[in-house]
């Protein structure tokens, strides 16, 4: 099962990396975010590429990348937040965002991002394939099953998806910070209303000895998925014509909120140590990382796969949260599925991660951004092949934030034209924009699966999706904040 999770950690990179937040001018200064977005781009820009009902197989890819004969688009992160970005630059990629991603199946690639810089990539991988090399004895001193924050290691078969044995191990982290401040102090029955509080502590990992430099290469790749989600946050408020702060307020992970956060925070603290029914309704920035392995064989740690012959890797989904950034190595098999249904290979980038919008921004602009479904699918012969791995980092909604679908009025009138104009069975009609259209779209998931409920916070859907993934915390931990109904 696939869970709605993710959370973080410290270590910052070097200044000129990382120091990227708000210190440029804003391309929406010149811009008024009610009228088109004019940016010099090449004329394949215009409309989406994704023509409804067939994606196209060319994306005009030579005007966009070098990368070429894909299916999946390639964006520069350098037009942004580069040495060299300007004002125009900036533009072009909120348009280029807008018109390959936003009105595409939600997936892309992101080249020339702090990711590939410095050998991070090589660097973090290595990490990787060490710490599955070791013996599972080793592996098993960090089981999740050891935290009450769900995190740590997963072995093959402890998760599933549509009730089927996804063939994977994992290891998980998230912020590396102390329990939240005051929830010790809370009663039982305010726990319950906010048991998401529990999803905020520390990151397991092994001794330095056994695996040196771990935990600091994975704060440092933590930190910097965090900045540029945020940029990419940032793009897509330009990109969909809406105002500052639009989304980044959803997130509550800018610089002024992670300060806020500290402030609400203590004072929390200090409220819940007199009043036990005390709420926290401050910023809750939330975010998940996964370093997983796809083993080959029947046989993994002594764990028999139920189906030996299996092809699913992780099966078809759609992420529940905010952005995905993902790392893969050279070894295929993670496929995107079009509109119509055909599932399509995703190439593996040297240079690239891959960038993946998830449910909720799906859910807030009532479909003009899709998620993507997506599976890992490993071939019929893959015991010749070697483990797949990759690095998976989850961007969520603060958990107590409120996602409510904006009013189609928000979003400039070019990007509703261009939806339109994509010819997408889903786009609104001029007297239709008030409603919520996701029919003719081919999906192997749901509409709306993990939405969430009108009224709820995120931190709800977040907990509810990250324990029914891993029971066995819940055993240990939390069985009296999860109904036996919800597992």
């Amino acid at each position: 099962m696939n869970e709605v999770g993710g959370t973080l950690v410290a270590i910052a990179p070097a200044d000129d990396e990382l120091d990227l937040a708000h210190d440029f001018e804003d391309p929406r200064g010149a811009i008024n975010a009610r009228q088109p977005i004019s940016t010099g781009a090449p004329p394949s820009f215009k409309h989406p590429v994704f023509l409804f009902p067939l994606v196209s197989k060319v994306l005009c890819a030579q005007e966009m990348s070098s990368e070429s004969n894909s299916a999946v688009p390639f964006l520069d992160y350098a037009l942004w937040a580069g040495p060299s970005a300007s004002k125009a630059s900036r533009e072009q990629f909120a348009t280029e965002l807008r018109n390959v991603a936003v009105l595409g199946i939600g997936f892309f690639v992101l080249n020339n991002s702090p990711f590939d810089q410095g050998g991070r990539r090589e660097r973090q991988f290595d990490f990787s394939r060490r710490f599955f090399a070791l013996p599972l004895e080793e592996r098993l001193k960090v089981s999740m099953d050891q935290s009450r924050h769900f995190r740590g290691f997963s072995k093959l078969g402890d998760e599933q998806t549509k009730g089927r044995q996804d063939l994977r191990d994992q290891l998980e982290c998230g912020f590396d910070r102390e329990p939240f401040p005051g929830i010790e102090s809370l009663s039982r029955v305010q726990l319950a209303a906010q048991p998401y509080l529990n999803l905020h502590g520390p990151n397991q990992f092994l001794d330095e000895g056994i695996l040196p430099g771990h935990r600091a290469s994975t704060t440092e790749w933590l930190e910097i998925a965090r900045e540029v989600n945020l940029q990419l946050t940032i793009a897509l408020e330009l990109a969909l014509g809406l105002s500052p702060n639009a989304l980044v307020s959803i997130l509550r992970d800018s610089p002024a909120d992670r300060i806020a956060q500290k402030e609400a925070e203590a004072k929390f603290a200090a409220v819940a140590q007199q009043d036990h029914e005390a709420r926290y309704d401050g910023p809750a920035p939330y975010f998940r990382m996964k370093m997983i392995r796809y083993p080959r064989g029947a046989d993994v740690d002594g764990f028999q796969k139920d189906d030996a012959s299996s092809t699913q890797g992780v099966g078809a989904h759609k992420d529940g949260g905010w952005i995905t950034l993902l790392a893969t190595d050279s070894v295929g098999g993670l496929q995107i599925q079009d509109f119509t249904g055909e599932w399509i290979d995703v190439p593996h980038s040297n240079n690239g991660i891959i960038v993946n919008f998830g449910q909720q921004i799906e859910k807030l602009t009532r479909g003009a951004v899709q998620a993507a479904t997506h599976r890992v699918h490993m071939p019929g012969n893959a015991g010749a092949l070697p483990d797949r791995y990759s690095v998976a980092w989850f961007s969520m909604p603060s958990l107590t934030a409120h996602v409510h679908p904006l009013p189609l009025s928000n979003l400039s009138p070019d990007l509703l034209q261009a939806w339109r104009d994509s010819g997408r069975p889903d786009a609104p009609g001029k007297e239709e924009e008030a409603q919520d259209r996701r029919g003719g779209l081919v999906s192997d998931v749901p509409a709306g699966d993990l939405h969430g409920k009108d009224g709820e916070e995120f931190g709800i859907l977040a907990w509810r999706g990250i324990t029914r993934s891993h029971p066995t915390v819940v055993a240990h931990w939390h069985k009296d904040l999860v109904p036996w109904q919800d597992l």
